[in-house]
């Protein structure tokens, strides 16, 4: 959150990097990937919520990494920076 809060990009893993790793929930994940989405199309949060027709403080709240918003909001924040949202299920390790 203090990268979002910061306005700074998010650190990307690195590959071959050795552990520990942590696993972040899904919810998280696309909240962080919408910020990230945000930050290479030079879209700020007012922008977003101008093209999403609400208000500002919902916005604030999609990219709010402790508030549970609904994946039909991050979907619709994702459509209109021209990306999908999709889910991938796989064996837990």
């Amino acid at each position: 959150m203090v990268y979002i809060d910061l306005r700074r990009d998010i650190p990307a893993p690195r590959a071959g990097g050795r552990g520990p790793f942590v696993t972040l929930p899904a919810l998280t994940e696309a909240k962080l990937a919408l910020y990230t989405a945000m930050r290479f199309a030079k879209v700020g949060k007012a922008e977003l919520a101008r093209r999403l027709n609400c208000h500002l403080p919902q916005v604030d709240r999609l990219v709010d990494l402790r508030h549970a918003s609904r994946l039909d909001q991050l979907e619709a924040a994702f459509r209109v920076l021209g990306k999908c949202l999709s889910v991938e299920i796989s064996e837990a390790a």
